[in-house]
């Protein structure tokens, strides 16, 4: 859209392109910000991001993986897309409506605990977040093209990261909105946190716990993974899953995404006493079921 350099940008005259997503699925994050709390979204192109760090990546599943069809099931979400590979996804328009509508609520938690001192939006704007950002876009080993935009990858990370956050406050803490959600929802959604092609940089998630959520329930992350490598049943058993899972993670996950050696992860302790800060929360409960078995 052609403006003159120095004239500020009417809200009338902003055009959203809605990116076209994965089997025509019309989606665009910052539309979604819209609706939540009014955001207008700036046009502009993709500006370039700051010399990536060395860390390992957020991995596609290898295409050898993906040649058969039966494998489907150990990457693509059932419900929620997390982060750019599968966001705009028909099939996922269920769990993006519920998604929307959790970080609606997450914005009503955040006013009232902070008795109005803070807004989601107010953080979504500042340079903080921003950078946080920055730094998140370089995590990424391809960013698809319906999100590639600096400003739409900073509303899908926004989005996302809030609902996750929320998402693991109301499990752990069995809030009402928890209480709101389907059993099923739950444990699909769940499921759905821990899928390789479907993670958000662990920075995004501590930034916004950081700063949206109490001193008390800044472990909610911490508890929320105890409970997924915790097995019921006897000693035995629990040690033949945590082997089994250890095996799974090692190849499948270990050689694409977190170039680290079973020593390594060991010495860096539990979640109380980790040296390094995980990837993403993958990263995080492999960690947890290597340090336990």
């Amino acid at each position: 859209m052609a403006s003159s350099k120095n004239a500020p940008l009417k809200t009338s005259e902003v055009t959203i392109e809605m990116p076209m997503g994965q089997e025509g699925y019309m989606l665009d994050p910052c539309k979604e910000l819209m609706n939540i709390f009014g955001y207008k979204a700036q046009a502009g192109a993709s500006s370039s991001s700051a010399e990536a760090k060395t860390r390992p990546k957020i991995q596609e599943v290898p295409q050898i993986m993906r040649e058969n069809e039966k494998n489907k099931i150990n990457y693509f979400p059932k419900l929620v897309s997390i982060g750019p590979y599968h966001y705009g996804n028909r099939k996922l328009e269920e769990g993006q409506a519920l998604k929307t509508r959790l970080v609606q609520e997450f914005s009503s938690y955040v006013q009232n605990i902070s008795g109005k001192k803070k807004s989601l939006e107010a953080y979504f704007h500042s340079k903080e977040f921003g950078k946080v950002v920055s730094e998140a876009k370089n995590c990424y080993a391809m960013i698809p093209k319906e999100v590639s935009t600096d400003e739409a990858f900073k509303c899908l990370m926004f989005l996302d990261g809030c609902f996750v956050v929320y998402f693991i406050h109301c499990v752990v803490n069995k809030s009402k909105d928890a209480q709101m959600m389907k059993n099923h929802h739950k444990a699909i959604i769940t499921m759905d946190l821990f899928l390789l092609e479907n993670q958000l940089p662990y920075t995004v998630l501590q930034a916004l716990v950081n700063e949206f959520m109490p001193p008390e329930k800044n472990y909610d992350i911490d508890k929320f993974i105890k409970k997924q490598t915790v097995a019921r049943g006897s000693k035995g058993r629990e040690t033949n899953l945590y082997r089994l899972l250890q095996t799974y993670f090692e190849r499948v996950i270990h050689c694409r995404c977190c170039n680290k050696t079973d020593n390594t992860l060991k010495s860096e302790g539990s979640s109380s006493s980790r040296k390094t800060e995980p990837l993403h929360l993958l990263d995080y409960v492999r960690t947890e079921f290597l340090i336990t078995a």
